[in-house]
């Protein structure tokens, strides 16, 4: 009897433990402490989407593809440490340039942004229609993040392996 109860016990806590595991792998991987997701573009078309891992290009014409795509943890530190550079996170939720001038010069098209940030468990949004041409510090700083993050990007052989976009936009 003794022999039994002891292996019903080794049995049932083997049972528990695998339970126990199985539950473990099944359930969501958790976010991590930063992702990022941008639309950018005539538009906002082109989406970078490390929530999901995935990337879609504007091909104008063709429409937009959506591929799996991986930054890695030197990528995305590159763009935290650039957010961090420029106090990304103080910037409004809409931004735009305030120019003291009465004449403003405007571009057309032009582009559109809306971040979206996890950031240390907070999320951060921004929105910037980018089409007035001034001097502004701000607007500047948010460009060259911008532009560091299309430079990762475009360096990247799944993106480069994308078709490439037909048209233009007027």
């Amino acid at each position: 009897m003794r022999v039994y109860i002891m292996r019903s016990s080794i049995l049932l806590s083997l049972f528990t433990l695998l339970c126990f595991s199985c539950s473990e792998l099944s359930s969501p991987r958790p976010e991590t402490d930063f992702n990022v997701h941008l639309r950018y573009g005539i538009l906002a078309r082109n989406e970078v989407n490390t929530f999901e891992n995935t990337f879609t290009k504007d091909l104008i014409l063709e429409g937009t593809i959506t591929v799996p795509f991986y930054l890695s943890r030197d990528d995305l530190g590159s763009i935290e440490a650039k957010m961090e550079q420029i106090d990304f996170f103080s910037y409004p939720d809409t931004f735009a340039v305030n120019s003291q001038d009465s004449v403003q010069g405007i571009v057309t098209p032009n582009s559109t942004y809306d971040f979206k940030v996890r950031y240390h468990s907070t999320l951060k949004t921004l929105f910037w229609d980018d089409a007035i041409i001034a001097s502004d510090p701000r607007a500047a700083k948010l460009r060259e993040l911008i532009l560091l993050i299309r430079n990762i990007i475009e360096s990247k052989p799944e993106y480069k392996q994308l078709p490439p976009a037909r048209g233009g936009y007027v």
